[in-house]
């Protein structure tokens, strides 16, 4: 199947505040309308169920619960050591100019890809 006709959504439930602008496809109101964009039949009823079919399967034979996932991140969000961003290591870096310079803060060992940083 040519996987260039789906298109992802993210999607955030409850209150959560965004830090920076998002792109159109990470959403967290307005899920219904969204969806509604997408008019155009793209895939046969024979797609659809094959891909229908393979989300079973992989649910099936995967472990994770809801409440992994949420421990998961949990975790990743409030560890020292693991960007929250993309998962690579956080290191301690100390900043060279601007009303901070000098003080130190961790930053994403992925920079300048990721930009992640936490104050210490």
């Amino acid at each position: 199947m040519n996987e260039s006709k789906i298109y992802t959504i993210v999607y955030f439930v409850g209150d959560c505040k965004f830090k920076t602008s998002l792109p159109s496809n990470v959403i967290k109101s307005g899920l219904n309308g969204y969806i509604r964009k997408f008019r155009n039949k793209i895939l046969s009823d024979q797609e659809v169920d094959c891909i229908i079919n393979e989300i079973e399967q992989f649910i099936s034979k995967s472990s994770l619960t809801k409440r992994d996932h949420l421990r998961s991140l949990n975790k990743r969000h409030t560890s020292k050591t693991i960007c929250p961003k993309c998962g690579s290591d956080l290191v301690e870096r100390t900043a060279i100019k601007g009303p901070r310079a000098g003080t130190k803060f961790l930053g994403c060992k992925d920079y300048p890809k990721c930009r992640f940083t936490k104050n210490l």
